[in-house]
Parts: structure tokens; sequence; C-alpha cells
């Protein structure tokens, strides 16, 4: 019975996670006047990372 539960949890907590990501790519593909201090900012940081 613990383990179905728990399982039943980590499922629960995946969807979860799968839907924020969902949402957030969401987002942040149709602002982009909103917020476009930290836009730059986030790009600029990302750019240097990849090299």
């Amino acid at each position: 019975m613990e383990f179905l539960s728990s399982f039943l949890g980590l499922i629960a907590v995946g969807a979860l996670m799968f839907f924020t990501v969902k949402i957030a790519e969401k987002y942040k593909k149709e602002p982009d006047t909103k917020g476009g201090k930290n836009n730059r900012k986030s790009n600029r940081n990302s750019r240097r990372h990849k090299r």
C-alpha cells in the first residue's frame, strides 16, 4: 500500500513538472516586450555559458 501511494506521488510530481515546463516554454515564446531587461540579461548570460 505504501509503495503504491509513493508511486502515485512520483507520477503526480512528474506530471506537475512537465506541465510547468510546458507553460514556461509557452510564456517564454510569447512575451518579448514584457521584462526586456531581464530577457537581455539572461540572453547575455546564456551566450557566455555556451562558449
